[in-house]
């Protein structure tokens, strides 16, 4: 372990780490599927769209024991779905995986910060790794209810591709990285519903997402710079899903989302947290009403 995180060379002896290949990508979904994470062939693979060396894999003899997908949003990177054989938990492979994780994104996407999501019973094998718990985020959960009347001085509408830049630019404020790819590819996507809100003045107050994932909606990024225009985000994005069942993530601090998610239905399930390495993630979580999965896109 270096001062900078862990060593490049961390890994366990004959294992070879390599970008992943179709058929890793394939063989990796059982795995994921006992985890209950939701993951799709789809969603790896529009990862790997993003960045072709993004997954990454251990090899033993040839085969995988272990994985994970890197992420790089400017100068900082992500790292998400860290899993390993279940057949070899325990040895050392976990460890091995994610320093193959930071190698890749220190050495050959060359950012300076590395951030995860951890569930509470993995907090503490990411700080024995050197990684430092930045703070709680709740993961909210619920089906959908008609949502309360929004402000009437905010125009709220479809957000179109030419706000776009716009929108990352208050995203990166909020988020603290820039997710610019990832907002461009959920504005393009089908099966999302897209929204900005601006004040009184015509000025950008807010941008909000919500997607069909299949099993349900995920809702998120919805970032805002005042609770007026989270609340008109929220009635737009949701109106249309009255009833269905739908799933978002809030940093812990932002009392306020958990009051407005609430009244739409979505109550907290679980806690998870945002670890750091190299310095903490300079996000602001009183602009993140949802902070979005950063890890599934």
């Amino acid at each position: 372990m270096t001062k900078d995180g862990p060593s490049p060379t961390a890994t366990i002896e004959g294992l070879v780490a390599t970008t992943a290949t179709d058929a890793h990508l394939a063989a990796v979904l059982p795995w994921m599927a006992l985890e209950t994470w939701g993951y799709s062939l789809e969603d790896l693979e529009r990862i790997r769209s993003w960045d072709a060396q993004a997954n990454r894999v251990l090899l033993d003899r040839g085969r995988m024991v272990a994985f994970l997908s890197t992420f790089t949003y400017g100068t900082v990177g992500w790292v998400g779905n860290v899993i390993t054989d279940p057949a070899r938990r325990g040895s050392g492979l976990g460890r091995a995986i994610l320093a193959e994780g930071v190698r890749y994104l220190q050495h050959s996407r060359g950012v300076r910060q590395v951030a995860l999501y951890a569930y509470g019973h993995t907090r503490t094998f990411y700080e024995r790794q050197g990684w430092a718990a930045q703070g709680p985020v709740r993961v909210f959960c619920g089906t959908l209810r008609s949502p309360p009347t929004p402000p009437k001085d905010l125009q709220v509408g479809p957000l179109d591709a030419a706000d776009l830049a716009a929108a990352s630019a208050l995203d990166r404020r909020a988020f603290g990285a820039d997710r610019a790819l990832v907002l461009a590819d959920l504005h393009a996507r089908p099966t999302s519903r897209c929204a900005l809100v601006r004040d009184h003045a015509g000025r950008l107050a807010g941008v909000g997402f919500i997607r069909d994932d299949g099993a349900e909606l995920l809702l998120g990024p919805v970032v805002s710079t005042d609770e007026g225009s989270a609340r008109a985000l929220l009635a737009y994005l949701c109106a249309p899903f009255c009833g269905a069942r739908a799933l978002a993530i809030s940093p812990l601090s932002n009392r306020t989302s958990a009051d407005q998610l609430a009244e739409l239905g979505l109550l907290p399930v679980d806690a998870i947290h945002l670890m750091t390495l190299q310095g903490a993630l300079p996000w602001q979580p009183r602009y993140l009403t949802a902070a979005g999965a950063p890890e599934k896109g």
